[in-house]
């Protein structure tokens, strides 16, 4: 009796495979994705920068507290790094 698993053809085929409408189309998904993840590290970035400069400053007089490294905390910066906010 023969082996169907033998049977089966193993090798590649010329022109044979996913059109290139459905690979333009992915691609586009892709770039897509790719772009709104890029937005949205800008976005995440740019927070971070507005959060450390409204929390710090170097002004002593607006100075709330001042960390071990010299910098200085607003009331902003007070609240998020002298509680239990500054680990999330």
């Amino acid at each position: 009796m023969a082996d169907p698993i033998r049977n089966y053809q193993t090798r590649a085929v010329p022109g044979v495979g996913v059109g290139a409408d459905i690979d333009q189309g992915l691609r586009a998904y892709m770039i897509k994705v790719y772009n709104l993840m890029g937005l949205g590290l800008l976005i995440t970035g740019l927070a971070a920068v507005g959060t450390i400069m409204l929390a710090t400053t170097t002004d002593p007089a607006s100075a709330v507290a001042t960390l071990p490294s010299g910098e200085m905390l607003t009331s902003f910066g007070y609240a998020i790094f002298g509680s239990p906010l500054r680990w999330v």
